[in-house]
């Protein structure tokens, strides 16, 4: 249609790296993270360049355009059910891990940093409640209490109080060192020796 701009890609600027995104962001974290691009050895990439360089490399090679990760519009609700339900399955992790660590689990390491609501159904209570990851209205108690937010912060502070937690290894005790005027010497434990008398000759 005519006036309406195809959505743009961005490219990792790195060199021989063909990846392709789908937000600005997402190609600097990829870019950081995966092709250890830094400023100061490779200079800072810019959103134009990178750009360019996608349009470049889906001109030279169409079928590229199927690794550029989904608009986020276009993720179905059956597709994010899909990939929560085998995280919720999982034994080994408690119901507060599940609903505050879900989004840094699973969601954005395949759809890019973005808040969930940008998918387009809902916010994530609401999501999970509807398909029964969590009870009805459990998820909107929790938010209205104040829990969510707190289990956010415990969560991610538990590593750390495990470790506090373990026992520190005791740390020897010695006796007290006493000064034993007789042998003008300290002996531990031992007590208190007289008074060292004057052998020398009249003072003055």
């Amino acid at each position: 249609m005519a006036g309406v701009c195809a959505p743009q890609q961005y490219a990792c600027m790195a060199d021989g790296c063909t990846h392709i995104f789908g937000t600005w962001g997402d190609a600097r974290l990829h870019m950081t993270n995966v092709c250890k691009q830094t400023r100061k050895l490779h200079g800072k990439p810019t959103i134009k360049d990178s750009g360019a360089k996608a349009r470049t490399l889906l001109q030279s090679d169409a079928s590229l355009m199927a690794t550029v990760p989904h608009s986020a519009h276009a993720v179905t609700e059956d597709e994010l059910v899909a990939l929560i339900a085998p995280y919720y399955a999982r034994g080994d992790l408690t119901p507060v891990h599940k609903r505050t660590q879900l989004l840094t689990d699973v969601i954005r390491p395949r759809y890019g940093q973005m808040p969930f609501g940008n998918f387009g159904h809902g916010s994530l209570e609401a999501f999970l409640e509807r398909h029964g990851f969590e009870g009805a209205g459990h998820m909107g108690a929790l938010a209205g209490s104040g829990r969510l937010c707190r289990a956010r912060k415990t969560d991610g502070a538990a590593l750390a109080a495990k470790k506090a937690a373990a026992p520190v290894p005791a740390t020897p005790k010695f006796p007290p060192q006493r000064f034993d005027a007789n042998a003008a010497s300290f002996t531990p434990g031992a007590p208190m020796g007289g008074q060292q008398q004057y052998q020398g000759g009249p003072m003055g």
